[in-house]
This record gives C-alpha cells, structure tokens and sequence, in this order.
C-alpha cells in the first residue's frame, strides 16, 4: 500500500477525533494504515507534529471562513449572523478537525501552542468587535433584558480543567 501524508493526517485525526490524541499512538496510526510503526516516521516526525498541522490548519480554515463571512457584508448585524453561521456550519462540515481543534489543542506544545493561541484570540476578537458595534448601535434589542448580550461576548474555550465558560448575558 502506497501511504501519503495526506493519508497518515487522515488516519491520526479519525482516530484523535474518536479516542483522543493522548490515547492514540503511533503503533495506532499505523496500524489504521496497514503499516508498520516505523514506516509511518518516513512521512513524519512525531506525533505531536500531526496535532500540530491538524490544529493550525483548521483553526486557519475557521478564521478564514469567518473572515469571508463578515467582509461580506457592511452591515454590523448581519456580519455577527454570519461569521456566527459560517463557524457552525464549517464545525458542522468538519466534526473530526473540529473536535480535535477545540478538545485536544490543549496538547499542543511550543510554536504551535502559541499559534493556535493567537488563531483562537482572532476567533474571538472578530466576533466580540461585531458584537460591540452591535451593541453600540442598539440593533440587537430584546424584550428580556437578560437576553440582550453585553458589550463582552466570549467565545468558548476548553481549559485543561475542562471547563468552557459561556456567553454573558445582562
């Protein structure tokens, strides 16, 4: 069997996704593939890279759709809607990089850490600007006082102590 890295990527996320990536090894990988444990070092280096190019590519992918989705309006409302609705829809299309990306960047070590640090607090601050000219302009009004959304929107992030704090609302 001719295995690519393409493959050896697929391989680890399927299994990061359903077991974890502390619970995966490479012996694991490689045997999803139908190879020996040492031939799959032919298409990596560690373990930890394959989480690393996994995070970053789909935390890039996530900022990317989210970008496209609020340039493709002026209008403050309807960008928060879509970079909203472009998030989910990517999480959606992409359950395994999603789950790995939000569960399991917790792993990651060094420049990657840092990197996917950087790419969540981008996440995050697009949305929490949309969401304060939002707020700033009163276009988001609601009956309920306790559902109108202050001018602090946070986005949801796994801690190692697995706690993901929520959106605040007045």
């Amino acid at each position: 069997m001719n295995n690519t890295r393409s493959d050896v990527r697929a391989a680890a996320a399927a299994l990061f996704a359903e077991h974890g990536y502390r619970a995966t090894g490479v012996r694991d990988i490689a045997d999803a593939l139908g190879i020996g444990a040492t031939s799959i070092y032919s298409h990596i280096k560690t373990k930890a890279e394959l989480l690393h190019e996994i995070v970053i590519d789909t935390l890039d992918a996530l900022l990317a759709v989210q970008h496209d989705a609020i340039a493709s309006t002026t209008d403050v409302v309807e960008q928060l809607r879509r970079a909203a609705e472009s998030q989910m829809r990517f999480l959606v299309e992409h359950p395994q990089e999603a789950l790995i990306a939000i569960r399991e960047f917790r792993w990651a070590e060094g420049d990657a850490l840092t990197l996917s640090r950087s790419v969540d607090v981008g996440i995050a601050g697009r949305l929490r600007i949309c969401s304060r000219r939002v707020t700033d302009r009163d276009a988001c009004q609601s009956p309920t006082p306790r559902l109108r959304p202050t001018r602090s929107l946070r986005w949801p992030r796994a801690s190692r102590g697995g706690s993901v704090p929520q959106a605040k609302f007045r």
